[in-house]
């Protein structure tokens, strides 16, 4: 097993041996717009079907060597410091998974499947938040507005990413990670984030 991290200050990944001796390092490698980075956790998965686990850094994806396969050209999952990249199976259809970056959806060779550019970027997780038996992807977000933010909700279709519904409220803190789960037993899910009103 290794242990793979997320350098800030170089924008590199690191895997380490379980003896923590130093595996391999990639390359270093850039987003396209000035972000206070903070080191993010990488997510490891098979996203192209290959047999071999790759890691996923925001919009990035590695080979199992620390080697840059792709990068996605919109959205990166990012609320201004972290990056997270969210491996998913929600088109079947389409062969490998699917990465829900922030406002976008890519297929496992970095296509754009859909990109909602009237969205800003943002965090993801993915779940059947309505009941229907298929998966949402929940976005989200902050916008700035002074000394406050504005925390976004979206809940989007993942087949094309058109808006389910909508939620807005005020908070000091940035949006986070939403997490999902049935927390009332209703069979559907609900949306939690952590922040103060």
């Amino acid at each position: 097993m290794d242990i793979v991290a997320h350098s800030e200050q170089n924008a590199f990944l690191m895997a380490f041996e379980r003896n923590g001796t130093l595996k391999w390092q990639s390359a270093q490698f850039a987003y396209p717009l000035p972000i206070n980075l903070i080191a993010s956790p990488p997510a490891i998965a098979d996203i192209n079907q290959d047999g071999k686990p790759e890691v996923i850094l925001g919009n990035a994806v590695f080979d199992n060597t620390g080697k840059l396969l792709w990068q996605g050209t919109a959205g990166i999952g990012n609320d201004g410091e972290y990056l997270l990249g969210n491996p998913v199976d929600v088109l079947p259809s389409v062969p490998g998974l699917e990465l829900s970056a922030g406002n976008t959806l890519y297929d496992a060779l970095g296509n754009i499947i859909w990109y909602r550019s009237d969205l800003l970027d943002g965090l993801t997780a993915v779940g059947d938040v309505d009941g229907d038996s298929l998966p949402e992807i929940v976005l989200a977000l902050s916008k700035i507005n002074g000394a406050t933010n504005e925390i976004r909700i979206y809940v989007l279709d993942a087949q094309n990413g058109n808006t389910k519904y909508s939620y807005i409220y005020q908070s000091v803190a940035r949006a986070s990670v939403p997490a999902l789960g049935d927390l009332d037993k209703d069979c559907r899910a609900e949306i939690l984030l952590s922040g103060n009103r």
